[in-house]
């Protein structure tokens, strides 16, 4: 945690979780857990230590390394002993460059392929019935492939997301409202676990680029088609041209840092 750029100090106690007996947090950011040979063990737990960062997590452990992933990942991987379980890529889209309405449409009528073998689309709303956003998964985020890891995708309004917890908007995102008059925020989410997720990091410091990976992973994941007439083979469909459009790589694409909490100015 210090080789990260933590103090150690600015942790406190927290209860042990995923079988260990002890945890530390920072700010609700970062979450440490551990054995402490002085208590009793759980008989399903290891001599490890797990460290989990949330999305606020990220965020600042980036800006502690100029937002230098490479390096952060370079720097575990040369200190030992480091296993990266879970990884999470998310792609903001504030313009609606696509519409979770079409997606839902094309998902029903089969119009698509995938590497993965379900969706599942979930709608929820509040007590009067307003509609609080969906969720689509692509994938099963519950299922356990073993040392082989899992990779799923999952599109959701953050927006709603937001509202639903009266939380205030970030900055960033109430500034690009303000420049569009249009207020929109979808959330693309890819999460890898285990060799998936080592194999993501790998390329990461083979030089690939975050944006092409990502377009890469979620058309593996989703394909969307559009019929040929009289045809019912889709190998032989077209590829829909709003879908292709926003698989397109983007160099100028900035995947550095998640969004960040409302600050006291706010």
């Amino acid at each position: 945690m210090e080789i990260l750029g933590y103090n150690l100090a600015d942790f406190d106690e927290i209860p042990g979780r995923f079988f260990y007996n002890s945890g530390a947090t920072y700010r609700n950011y970062v979450n440490v857990f551990w054995n402490d040979p002085e208590k009793p063990w759980h008989k399903n737990s290891s001599r490890t230590m797990t460290v989990v960062f949330t999305g606020q997590g990220s965020t600042e452990l980036a800006e502690k390394w100029d937002t230098d992933w490479v390096s952060i990942f370079r720097t575990l991987k040369e200190y030992g002993g480091v296993n990266f379980t879970r990884l999470d890529l998310a792609l903001d889209d504030y313009d609606e460059t696509v519409r979770f309405s079409d997606i839902e449409k094309k998902l029903n009528k089969g119009h698509y392929r995938s590497s993965r073998k379900s969706y599942n689309i979930v709608k929820t709303s509040d007590q009067n019935g307003k509609s609080l956003g969906q969720t689509i998964y692509i994938g099963n985020a519950r299922s356990q492939n073993g040392s082989r890891g899992n990779v799923y995708a999952r599109f959701y309004d953050k927006k709603a997301q937001y509202e639903s917890k009266n939380e205030l908007f970030p900055t960033e995102v109430r500034d690009h409202w303000a420049r569009t008059g249009k207020e929109v925020w979808q959330r693309y989410e890819i999460s890898y676990s285990k060799k998936y997720a080592l194999k993501i990091i790998d390329e990461f410091l083979q030089g690939d680029k975050i944006d092409k990976i990502f377009k890469t992973s979620l058309r593996n994941l989703l394909e969307i088609l559009t019929p040929k007439r009289g045809d019912t083979n889709k190998n032989r469909w077209y590829k829909t041209k709003w879908w292709e459009k926003f698989l397109e790589y983007d160099e100028t694409i900035d995947f550095s840092l998640a969004e960040r909490d409302v600050m006291l100015g706010d």
